[in-house]
Protein backbone atom coordinates (compact mmCIF):
# COMPACT_ATOMS: atom_id res chain seq x y z
CA UNK A 1 0.00 0.00 0.00
CA UNK A 2 1.25 3.51 -0.72
CA UNK A 3 2.53 5.50 2.23
CA UNK A 4 0.41 7.85 2.76
CA UNK A 5 2.20 11.58 3.03
CA UNK A 6 -0.10 14.48 4.72
CA UNK A 7 0.12 18.17 3.53
CA UNK A 8 2.29 19.91 6.10
CA UNK A 9 0.30 22.67 8.27
CA UNK A 10 1.33 26.19 7.84
CA UNK A 11 2.64 28.21 10.84
CA UNK A 12 1.04 30.52 13.17
CA UNK A 13 2.69 33.86 14.42
CA UNK A 14 5.56 32.48 17.14
CA UNK A 15 6.11 29.37 14.97
CA UNK A 16 3.08 27.43 16.16
CA UNK A 17 1.53 25.01 13.94
CA UNK A 18 -1.85 26.09 12.68
CA UNK A 19 -4.72 24.67 11.42
CA UNK A 20 -5.92 20.95 11.42
CA UNK A 21 -6.85 19.14 14.12
CA UNK A 22 -6.42 18.90 18.10
CA UNK A 23 -7.65 15.93 20.04
CA UNK A 24 -7.63 15.73 23.46
CA UNK A 25 -6.17 12.74 25.02
CA UNK A 26 -7.44 11.70 28.46
CA UNK A 27 -6.27 9.61 31.03
CA UNK A 28 -6.99 5.77 29.95
CA UNK A 29 -5.36 2.41 29.90
CA UNK A 30 -6.71 2.45 26.22
CA UNK A 31 -8.32 5.29 24.47
CA UNK A 32 -9.57 3.67 21.51
CA UNK A 33 -11.05 7.05 20.25
CA UNK A 34 -15.16 6.90 21.11
CA UNK A 35 -14.34 5.29 24.63
CA UNK A 36 -11.76 4.49 27.06
CA UNK A 37 -10.41 1.38 28.86
CA UNK A 38 -9.82 2.16 32.92
CA UNK A 39 -9.97 5.90 32.43
CA UNK A 40 -10.00 9.11 34.85
CA UNK A 41 -12.51 10.91 36.32
CA UNK A 42 -14.24 13.63 34.88
CA UNK A 43 -12.45 16.13 36.58
CA UNK A 44 -9.16 15.09 35.21
CA UNK A 45 -10.59 14.71 31.79
CA UNK A 46 -11.61 18.57 31.85
CA UNK A 47 -8.19 20.23 32.42
CA UNK A 48 -7.45 17.92 29.32
CA UNK A 49 -10.29 19.15 27.33
CA UNK A 50 -9.77 22.66 28.31
CA UNK A 51 -6.23 22.65 27.48
CA UNK A 52 -7.01 21.23 23.74
CA UNK A 53 -9.80 24.00 22.96
CA UNK A 54 -7.72 26.64 24.67
CA UNK A 55 -4.64 25.18 22.13
CA UNK A 56 -7.43 24.62 19.21
CA UNK A 57 -8.38 28.02 19.21
CA UNK A 58 -4.80 29.76 19.31
CA UNK A 59 -4.06 27.44 15.94
CA UNK A 60 -6.88 27.56 14.45
CA UNK A 61 -7.13 24.12 14.47
CA UNK A 62 -10.60 22.03 14.64
CA UNK A 63 -11.26 20.22 18.12
CA UNK A 64 -12.19 16.82 17.79
CA UNK A 65 -14.55 15.31 20.23
CA UNK A 66 -12.36 13.52 22.88
CA UNK A 67 -13.70 9.88 24.25
CA UNK A 68 -15.77 10.99 27.22
CA UNK A 69 -17.34 7.45 28.12
CA UNK A 70 -14.64 5.04 30.71
CA UNK A 71 -15.39 1.22 31.02
CA UNK A 72 -14.26 0.44 34.27
CA UNK A 73 -14.53 -1.98 37.01
CA UNK A 74 -13.42 -0.10 40.35
CA UNK A 75 -16.55 1.86 41.43
CA UNK A 76 -18.67 -1.48 39.86
CA UNK A 77 -16.57 -3.88 42.82
CA UNK A 78 -16.78 -1.27 45.19
CA UNK A 79 -20.79 -0.71 44.77
CA UNK A 80 -20.28 3.03 44.84
CA UNK A 81 -23.76 4.90 43.71
CA UNK A 82 -22.06 6.95 40.72
CA UNK A 83 -20.07 4.18 38.09
CA UNK A 84 -18.71 7.08 36.20
CA UNK A 85 -18.76 5.44 32.65
CA UNK A 86 -19.97 9.01 31.59
CA UNK A 87 -22.06 7.44 29.27
CA UNK A 88 -24.70 9.60 27.70
CA UNK A 89 -23.45 13.27 29.11
CA UNK A 90 -22.00 14.81 26.67
CA UNK A 91 -22.70 15.79 23.11
CA UNK A 92 -20.32 17.07 20.86
CA UNK A 93 -20.04 21.06 20.43
CA UNK A 94 -21.27 22.36 17.19
CA UNK A 95 -18.04 23.54 15.55
CA UNK A 96 -15.78 20.17 16.74
CA UNK A 97 -15.20 17.09 14.69
CA UNK A 98 -17.13 14.09 15.81
CA UNK A 99 -19.57 11.08 14.74
CA UNK A 100 -17.61 9.01 11.27
CA UNK A 101 -15.59 12.07 10.48
CA UNK A 102 -14.30 11.94 14.17
CA UNK A 103 -12.25 8.91 13.06
CA UNK A 104 -11.21 9.89 9.78
CA UNK A 105 -9.89 13.38 11.37
CA UNK A 106 -8.39 10.80 13.65
CA UNK A 107 -6.89 8.76 11.36
CA UNK A 108 -5.01 11.68 10.35
CA UNK A 109 -2.64 10.68 12.87
CA UNK A 110 -1.36 7.76 10.84
CA UNK A 111 1.64 8.26 9.35
CA UNK A 112 4.08 11.73 9.33
CA UNK A 113 6.71 12.46 11.47
CA UNK A 114 5.90 13.39 15.14
CA UNK A 115 7.54 16.26 17.67
CA UNK A 116 6.30 17.72 20.95
CA UNK A 117 4.66 21.33 20.35
CA UNK A 118 5.11 23.60 23.15
CA UNK A 119 2.15 25.29 24.72
CA UNK A 120 1.20 27.24 27.67
CA UNK A 121 1.05 25.73 30.93
CA UNK A 122 1.46 21.73 32.66
CA UNK A 123 -0.35 20.00 29.03
CA UNK A 124 1.81 18.68 26.62
CA UNK A 125 1.29 18.02 23.28
CA UNK A 126 2.30 16.32 20.39
CA UNK A 127 1.80 16.63 16.29
CA UNK A 128 2.44 15.41 12.97
CA UNK A 129 1.59 18.60 11.34
CA UNK A 130 -2.14 17.86 10.51
CA UNK A 131 -3.39 16.31 13.99
CA UNK A 132 -1.96 17.69 17.81
CA UNK A 133 -2.31 15.14 20.38
CA UNK A 134 -2.78 17.39 23.74
CA UNK A 135 -2.20 15.55 27.00
CA UNK A 136 -2.21 16.66 30.95
CA UNK A 137 -1.41 14.77 33.85
CA UNK A 138 -0.74 17.77 36.15
CA UNK A 139 -3.76 19.17 37.57
CA UNK A 140 -3.39 22.42 38.36
CA UNK A 141 -5.78 25.53 37.56
CA UNK A 142 -4.03 28.52 37.03
CA UNK A 143 -3.31 27.87 34.13
CA UNK A 144 -7.13 27.65 33.07
CA UNK A 145 -8.13 30.82 34.69
CA UNK A 146 -8.62 32.84 31.32
CA UNK A 147 -10.62 30.27 29.85
CA UNK A 148 -13.10 30.54 32.59
CA UNK A 149 -16.38 32.09 30.71
CA UNK A 150 -15.20 29.70 27.87
CA UNK A 151 -15.45 26.51 29.78
CA UNK A 152 -18.79 27.59 31.51
CA UNK A 153 -20.30 28.36 27.88
CA UNK A 154 -18.50 25.33 26.80
CA UNK A 155 -20.06 23.14 29.43
CA UNK A 156 -23.72 24.58 28.87
CA UNK A 157 -23.32 23.67 24.86
CA UNK A 158 -21.99 20.08 25.13
CA UNK A 159 -23.69 18.71 28.29
CA UNK A 160 -26.41 16.31 27.59
CA UNK A 161 -28.74 16.48 30.20
CA UNK A 162 -30.13 20.25 31.78
CA UNK A 163 -27.81 21.52 34.30
CA UNK A 164 -29.17 22.79 37.38
CA UNK A 165 -28.22 26.17 37.14
CA UNK A 166 -31.52 27.93 38.04
CA UNK A 167 -29.66 31.03 39.32
CA UNK A 168 -26.65 30.53 37.83
CA UNK A 169 -22.56 29.86 38.30
CA UNK A 170 -22.08 30.63 42.39
CA UNK A 171 -25.16 31.88 42.90
CA UNK A 172 -27.55 29.63 44.40
CA UNK A 173 -29.54 29.67 47.75
CA UNK A 174 -27.69 26.60 48.92
CA UNK A 175 -24.34 25.88 50.20
CA UNK A 176 -22.56 23.10 48.97
CA UNK A 177 -20.41 20.38 50.10
CA UNK A 178 -18.27 17.47 48.54
CA UNK A 179 -17.71 14.59 50.08
CA UNK A 180 -15.04 12.05 48.57
CA UNK A 181 -15.15 8.78 49.97
CA UNK A 182 -15.96 5.56 46.39
CA UNK A 183 -12.20 5.71 45.36
CA UNK A 184 -10.44 7.58 48.40
CA UNK A 185 -8.95 5.39 50.59
CA UNK A 186 -9.16 6.21 54.38
CA UNK A 187 -6.22 7.19 56.31
CA UNK A 188 -4.87 8.37 59.83
CA UNK A 189 -7.14 12.22 60.34
CA UNK A 190 -3.24 13.63 60.55
CA UNK A 191 -2.57 12.17 57.14
CA UNK A 192 -4.38 14.39 54.64
CA UNK A 193 -3.43 17.60 56.63
CA UNK A 194 0.06 17.42 55.40
CA UNK A 195 -1.25 18.10 51.84
CA UNK A 196 1.50 15.15 50.44
CA UNK A 197 -0.56 12.36 49.65
CA UNK A 198 -3.65 12.14 47.16
CA UNK A 199 -6.56 10.50 47.41
CA UNK A 200 -6.93 10.23 51.04
CA UNK A 201 -10.41 10.76 52.25
CA UNK A 202 -10.64 13.45 54.63
CA UNK A 203 -12.49 12.68 58.01
CA UNK A 204 -15.97 13.21 58.34
CA UNK A 205 -15.30 14.53 61.85
CA UNK A 206 -13.73 18.27 59.87
CA UNK A 207 -16.68 18.45 57.92
CA UNK A 208 -19.25 17.71 60.74
CA UNK A 209 -16.93 20.72 62.66
CA UNK A 210 -17.25 23.09 59.59
CA UNK A 211 -20.93 22.62 58.54
CA UNK A 212 -22.33 23.06 62.47
CA UNK A 213 -20.19 26.44 62.15
CA UNK A 214 -21.80 27.28 58.65
CA UNK A 215 -25.20 26.41 60.09
CA UNK A 216 -24.88 28.72 63.36
CA UNK A 217 -23.27 31.69 60.98
CA UNK A 218 -25.78 31.19 58.03
CA UNK A 219 -29.28 29.08 59.21
CA UNK A 220 -30.99 30.83 56.34
CA UNK A 221 -29.28 28.77 53.72
CA UNK A 222 -29.51 25.07 53.70
CA UNK A 223 -26.83 22.57 53.07
CA UNK A 224 -26.83 20.18 50.50
CA UNK A 225 -24.31 17.46 50.51
CA UNK A 226 -23.44 15.78 47.61
CA UNK A 227 -21.48 12.09 47.57
CA UNK A 228 -20.53 9.08 46.22
CA UNK A 229 -20.89 7.25 49.47
CA UNK A 230 -23.53 6.13 50.90
CA UNK A 231 -26.12 7.65 53.25
CA UNK A 232 -25.48 5.35 56.13
CA UNK A 233 -21.70 6.86 55.93
CA UNK A 234 -22.52 10.13 56.16
CA UNK A 235 -24.91 10.02 58.91
CA UNK A 236 -23.17 11.92 60.96
CA UNK A 237 -23.37 14.95 58.76
CA UNK A 238 -26.92 14.27 57.73
CA UNK A 239 -27.84 14.27 61.53
CA UNK A 240 -27.14 18.10 61.56
CA UNK A 241 -30.28 20.23 61.34
CA UNK A 242 -30.97 21.78 57.44
CA UNK A 243 -28.33 19.34 55.96
CA UNK A 244 -29.59 16.99 53.74
CA UNK A 245 -27.98 14.47 51.03
CA UNK A 246 -28.69 15.81 47.14
CA UNK A 247 -27.98 13.76 43.68
CA UNK A 248 -28.86 15.59 40.40
CA UNK A 249 -28.84 11.46 38.59
CA UNK A 250 -25.38 11.86 36.83
CA UNK A 251 -21.91 13.35 37.19
CA UNK A 252 -22.07 16.01 35.05
CA UNK A 253 -25.37 17.45 36.84
CA UNK A 254 -23.64 16.90 40.32
CA UNK A 255 -20.81 19.10 39.39
CA UNK A 256 -22.87 21.78 37.82
CA UNK A 257 -25.36 21.40 40.98
CA UNK A 258 -21.71 21.96 43.13
CA UNK A 259 -20.82 24.79 40.74
CA UNK A 260 -23.97 26.20 41.07
CA UNK A 261 -23.58 27.03 44.99
CA UNK A 262 -23.62 30.12 46.91
CA UNK A 263 -21.21 28.59 49.30
CA UNK A 264 -18.81 25.33 48.72
CA UNK A 265 -17.12 22.91 50.88
CA UNK A 266 -14.84 20.96 48.89
CA UNK A 267 -13.02 17.87 48.82
CA UNK A 268 -9.68 17.05 47.96
CA UNK A 269 -10.91 16.09 44.14
CA UNK A 270 -10.52 18.05 41.14
CA UNK A 271 -13.72 17.31 40.57
CA UNK A 272 -14.56 19.85 43.80
CA UNK A 273 -11.51 22.33 42.19
CA UNK A 274 -13.91 22.48 38.84
CA UNK A 275 -17.01 23.15 40.98
CA UNK A 276 -14.90 25.96 42.81
CA UNK A 277 -13.55 26.90 39.36
CA UNK A 278 -16.96 27.36 37.34
CA UNK A 279 -18.68 28.96 40.60
CA UNK A 280 -15.94 31.26 41.21
CA UNK A 281 -17.99 31.75 44.54
CA UNK A 282 -16.50 31.49 48.34
CA UNK A 283 -14.86 28.64 49.25
CA UNK A 284 -13.76 26.40 52.25
CA UNK A 285 -11.07 23.65 52.33
CA UNK A 286 -8.90 21.69 54.56
CA UNK A 287 -5.95 23.34 55.67
CA UNK A 288 -2.85 21.48 55.34
CA UNK A 289 0.85 22.01 55.49
CA UNK A 290 1.20 22.04 51.63
CA UNK A 291 0.59 25.73 50.15
CA UNK A 292 -1.79 24.66 47.43
CA UNK A 293 -3.64 26.97 44.69
CA UNK A 294 -6.24 28.75 44.20
CA UNK A 295 -9.60 27.96 42.02
CA UNK A 296 -11.26 31.03 42.28
CA UNK A 297 -10.53 34.83 41.51
CA UNK A 298 -8.39 36.77 44.16
CA UNK A 299 -11.09 38.81 45.83
CA UNK A 300 -13.22 35.72 45.98
CA UNK A 301 -12.70 34.20 49.80
CA UNK A 302 -11.20 31.19 49.89
CA UNK A 303 -11.03 29.57 53.25
CA UNK A 304 -8.33 27.27 54.44
CA UNK A 305 -10.04 25.27 58.04
CA UNK A 306 -8.46 23.01 60.65
CA UNK A 307 -9.47 22.48 63.65
CA UNK A 308 -10.54 25.43 64.98
CA UNK A 309 -13.75 26.84 62.92
CA UNK A 310 -13.94 30.11 64.03
CA UNK A 311 -12.04 31.20 61.53
CA UNK A 312 -15.39 30.88 59.56
CA UNK A 313 -17.03 34.29 60.22
CA UNK A 314 -20.46 36.04 58.81
CA UNK A 315 -17.86 38.36 56.55
CA UNK A 316 -17.73 35.27 54.13
CA UNK A 317 -20.51 35.68 52.23
CA UNK A 318 -20.15 39.70 52.40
Amino acid sequence: MREMRLNPVPKAAGGAIAGGYVYPHFEAEFDLGYFRVAGAGIGNCLITYCHAMMLARRIGARLIEPAWPSLKLGPLLRGEHSKRFYLGLFRAAPSDVSGPRKGLALASGLGGSWRDIAVPGPATARSNGRLTVVSCRKHIFEPLFPAREDMRRRLLEIAKPRLPLQRGWGNGDYIAVHVRLGDFAQADPEDPRHGNVNNLRIPLAWYEGVLRRLRAIFPGLPVHVFSDGAARELSPLLAIDGVRMRREGDDLSDLAALAGARLLVGSQSTFSRWAAFLGDMPSIWLATEAEGERYCSDDVPFVKVGTDTSVITGGLLG
